[in-house]
């Protein structure tokens, strides 16, 4: 067994990104399908370890110190580019796929209990394969997975939902962009005028993500560094941690000068195209 320290699971990790930007830039299917970066390099290299294990029982640990914050982070973003305008201009349409998916969610926990009863397993793992792994993903699995052990005795709760999670993540990726390709493709979808007030406005993250974000990481890093540093300290290899946290704000500014400056051109380009 190989094991990668702190340094060397960021890497790995790293280069696995990497890969799998590679792969869908250059495999027509998988950028056709938007099958995401992570799990097109996250599957082939599983699928390689999971080869040299049964083959050559040699086998590659990682160490999951930063595996929380990062984790964390990301989620955090994820809410700060939410839109309340656009949840208000949803209308009665947002409201009805409201409880189409409290309805799903209630599907979920109710299939995941049905089946782990009718193969003899404790139903609170067919609940962490429900809905608090498959919508909450990691974050909400790893939190309720406490929950379970602590006080219902469900030692491996949070190995069982790391696990559901990731399978969701997966195949949510796999199936989610041809699914969604299918209905643009077969839908009809109201198209957006040329001359409409939303085309002198930034545009959002989530609808087109190649331009500057307003909020971006430098926002949330800068913001809170003492707060996640403080956290990071906790462990065994603060002082590792801690570079490597302020090497995380140095790239964070990095990208957001960066940012900023294509922000800048866009306004720039809007200002001569008006005069044109």
């Amino acid at each position: 067994m190989y094991h990668l320290d702190v340094y060397g699971t960021f890497v790995a990790a790293t280069l696995v990104l990497l890969l799998g930007r590679k792969l869908v830039q250059s495999v027509a299917i998988l950028k056709r399908y938007t099958i995401p970066e992570p799990v097109a390099g996250g599957l082939l290299v599983a699928l390689i370890l999971l080869l040299l294990k049964t083959t050559l029982d040699w086998g590659v640990s990682f160490d999951l110190s930063l595996q929380e914050p990062m984790m964390l982070a990301f989620f955090a973003t994820i809410g700060l580019n939410a839109n309340l305008l656009s949840l208000k201009a949803g209308g009665k349409t947002l409201l009805i796929f409201i409880f189409v998916v409290m309805g799903l969610l209630l599907v979920q926990n109710t299939v995941g209990i049905a089946l782990a009863k009718l193969l003899g397993l404790d139903p609170l793992m067919g609940l962490l394969a429900g809905s608090i792994t498959l919508s909450g993903g990691h974050g909400t699995g790893g939190a309720w997975g406490k929950v379970f052990t602590e006080y219902y005795g469900f030692k491996s709760a949070t190995e069982v939902a790391m696990a559901c999670a990731t399978f969701g993540l997966v195949f949510g990726g796999l199936i989610g962009g041809p699914i969604a390709r299918f209905l643009v493709r077969n839908m009809k979808t109201p198209v957006a005028s040329q001359n409409s007030d939303d085309d002198k406005e930034i545009p959002m993250a989530f609808e087109k993500p190649q331009t500057g974000r307003v909020i971006s990481s430098l926002v949330l890093i800068v913001n809170d560094h003492r707060k996640l540093i403080h956290f990071l300290s906790k462990s065994d290899q603060s002082k590792l941690i801690h570079c490597f946290t302020q090497l995380l704000l140095l790239s964070a500014a990095y990208l957001s000068i960066g940012s900023f400056h294509r922000l800048i051109a866009v306004h720039t380009n809007d200002e001569v195209n008006d005069q044109a």
